[in-house]
C-alpha cells in the first residue's frame, strides 16, 4: 500500500520543511534556499553539505508488518557511503549501510503490533524519496507535536562525520532521549564565519546548542583573527536570537598530524582558543559554556583521522550534551 508524499510529510521531523520537486521526489530542506547561497559564499563545498539529509527522521506509528521506500541520492559531505537506522519504541532494530551514492530502495520489516517507527536519514547524503510503502490494510498514525525544540549550530562532528549510525551522533542522541525536535545545522568545515547569519533562520528553538571553534582555530593563524571573528559572530547571533538560552560547546580534543604541526607552530594553541570563547560567553548572560574536560584521548574514540569521533566516542560527547542540557534547561 503505497502512500502519497501528503501523507509522508506528517511523519518528517527535524527539518525546516520538505519540497516536491520536478522529478515528483520528496526532498528535506535543512537550509532555506538563501541560508544555503550564504554558506556558498565562504566555500564552494558548503552549500553541498547543506542539503545532506543530517539528523531528518521519518517518525510516525505504525501496526505495519513492514515499511520502505526507494529514493535517489545525492553526496552531501566529502565521505563516500550512507546509512538510514531504524528504531522501534527507541530501540535500534535495524541499520543500513551502503558506499557510493546510486538510486536504490529499502525495506525494513516490523514486528507484530502497534509501534512507534523513527528511521533516522543518513547525515553524509541528500535523501529524495521517490514514493513510500507499508503493508496492505496498516494503519499509519503521525506522533505528537514535540515540545521541546532544538538548533544545534556547528562544524562537521555536529552534521554527523564519521559516524556509521546517523542515530547515535550527539544530536542523534539528543533527538531521541529528549524526544525533542532538533534541527541540525551541522556543516563539515565551518566555522564562525557571519555569512551564515545574513539571513535571520526560519524557526523557533527553546535551546541553541553552538559547536564551532575546531575549524577556526585551523583556519586563524593569530589569536586576534580568532578573537575577532567568533565575537562577531556571537554577537550577530544573540541579535537573530536575543532571548534563546545558547549552550556553547568547546572544542573537542584532537591528535591529528595538521593539528599537531598547528600548535608547534603557532603562538596560541586550541586550549588559548578555548580561553577565547570563555571570555566571549562571559558578556553574555544567555551564554552557557560546555566544557566537555572529560572526552576521552585515546585513539579507540577516534575516527582514523583522530578529529572525528566514532560511535562510541559521539556516546560519550552526546551523553555530556545531554546530562547538561537536562541539568541546565529542563
Amino acid at each position: 500500500m503505497y502512500l502519497n508524499h501528503e501523507q509522508i510529510i506528517p511523519f518528517v521531523h527535524n527539518a525546516l520543511g520538505t519540497q516536491i520537486d520536478d522529478q515528483n521526489r520528496l526532498r528535506f530542506l535543512r537550509f532555506t534556499p538563501e541560508q544555503t547561497a550564504d554558506y556558498g559564499l565562504d566555500g564552494d563545498h558548503f552549500p553541498i553539505r547543506c542539503r545532506a539529509s543530517a539528523n531528518v527522521t521519518l517518525d510516525f506509528i505504525t501496526d505495519a508488518e513492514w515499511f520502505g521506500f526507494e529514493y535517489d541520492l545525492l553526496p552531501g559531505s566529502s565521505q563516500p557511503f550512507y546509512s538510514f537506522d531504524l528504531f522501534v519504541d527507541g530501540v535500534l532494530t535495524d541499520s543500513r549501510m551502503s558506499d557510493g551514492f546510486s538510486s536504490s530502495g529499502v525495506l525494513f520489516e516490523l514486528p507484530i503490533g502497534t509501534h512507534r517507527v523513527t528511521l533516522f536519514f543518513p547525515w553524509s547524503a541528500e535523501v529524495m524519496l521517490k514514493n513510500m510503502a507499508v503493508s496492505d490494510g496498516a494503519k499509519t498514525a503521525a506522533v505528537p507535536p514535540k515540545k521541546l525544540h532544538i538548533l544545534a549550530i556547528g562544524d562537521s562532528i555536529t552534521q554527523g562525520y564519521i559516524a556509521k549510525h546517523p542515530g547515535y551522533t550527539w544530536v542523534g542522541k539528543l533527538t531521541r532521549e529528549l524526544d525533542a525536535e532538533v534541527l541540525n545545522l551541522g556543516v563539515g568545515g565551518y566555522g564562525f564565519l557571519i555569512n551564515s547569519l545574513n539571513h535571520p533562520i526560519p524557526w523557533k528553538p527553546d535551546l541553541i546548542i553552538l559547536a564551532y571553534g575546531t575549524n577556526d582555530y585551523g583556519r586563524e593563524s593569530c589569536k586576534e583573527s580568532f578573537h575577532r571573528c567568533a565575537s562577531g559572530y556571537v554577537a550577530r547571533l544573540i541579535e537573530v536570537f536575543p532571548s534563546v538560552p545558547i549552550l556553547m560547546a568547546m572544542p573537542v580534543y584532537r591528535h591529528d598530524s595538521k593539528h599537531i604541526y598547528r600548535e608547534m607552530s603557532r603562538d596560541y594553541t586550541l586550549e588559548d582558543a578555548r580561553k577565547i570563547l570563555r571570555e566571549i560567553a562571559s558578556d553574555y548572560s544567555q551564554i552557557t559554556i560546555l566544557e566537555n574536560t572529560h572526552y576521552p584521548h585515546t585513539q579507540d574514540f577516534f575516527a582514523p583521522d583522530f578529529l572525528h569521533p566514532n560511535d562510541l566516542g559521539f556516546q560519550i560527547h552526546g551523553e555530556k550534551i545531554l546530562q547538561t542540557v537536562k541539568e541546565r534547561y529542563l
